[in-house]
């Protein structure tokens, strides 16, 4: 390979960063387009070929160093979709006593609250299965939720949130809109109306980026790669 990704990816970094900032008329929407384009077309140079979209997770799972969490799975989310689902309330309560305990304030950091998918299996005692846990880790999200809905609708996914500052808050962090998040009166908000967004703070994203990068480099030589038998999205 004649070129470094982890060059052309730190300079990816640098101009979403600057869009996130107000830079050129930016935003933070503008900023993660260009880091989830960055992340997909490093998940092309491994997995090369059309409708592939497994490959952007399970890079992110080979490849992003443990401390970066990539693999964690969001509680709040995972626990507001069983909600929605028939028959689930088993697992929402096992959840929500082990994990969440329905706080009513305004923020939650994720390393408070987000747990490993060994952890919210063995908490369930076999009544999740990995492939519905995974779909609600922080690198599906990323993909659902900000990649595919940024690039095909010009908006992020219902299950993102903003921060009062993005100066202040974790990489991964959750807002508290209840149930009707223009005009809902505070106090108004029963235990059950709780309803956390997520938001993945833009620095993060670009650090995962540059990790990747910089890992496939380190390991060029075999950069190209057969497909898994099984996605880690699937439960392999």
């Amino acid at each position: 390979m004649d070129y470094s990704l982890t060059d052309l990816t730190k300079k990816k970094r640098k101009l979403a960063l600057r869009l996130v900032a107000g830079e050129f008329e930016g935003s933070y929407g503008d900023g993660i387009i260009v880091l989830c384009a960055a992340i997909s077309a490093l998940a092309a140079q491994v997995w090369p070929g059309k409708r592939k979209e497994r490959r952007f997770v399970e890079l992110l799972k080979r490849f992003a160093p443990p401390e970066l969490n990539t693999t964690r799975i969001s509680v709040p989310l995972l626990i507001g979709w069983l909600r929605t689902e028939r028959g689930r309330e088993a697992e929402t309560a096992i959840l929500e006593k082990a994990f969440l305990n329905n706080p009513q304030g305004a923020s939650l950091e994720g390393d408070s609250v987000d747990k490993s998918d060994d952890e919210v299996i063995r908490v369930c005692d076999g009544l999740l299965c990995r492939n519905e846990i995974r779909r609600l880790s922080y690198g599906s999200l990323l993909y659902s939720e900000l990649r595919s809905s940024y690039s095909h609708e010009f908006r992020p996914g219902n299950q993102i949130g903003f921060p009062f500052s993005e100066a202040s808050c974790s990489a991964v962090s959750y807002w508290n809109y209840g149930k009707e998040p223009s005009g809902t009166n505070e106090n108004e908000i029963e235990e059950n109306d709780t309803l956390w967004r997520i938001h993945f703070k833009a620095d993060w994203i670009g650090d995962v980026a540059v990790a990747v990068a910089t890992a496939l480099d380190a390991g060029s030589a075999k950069l190209k790669r057969s497909d898994p038998v099984r996605w880690w999205l699937d439960g392999g």
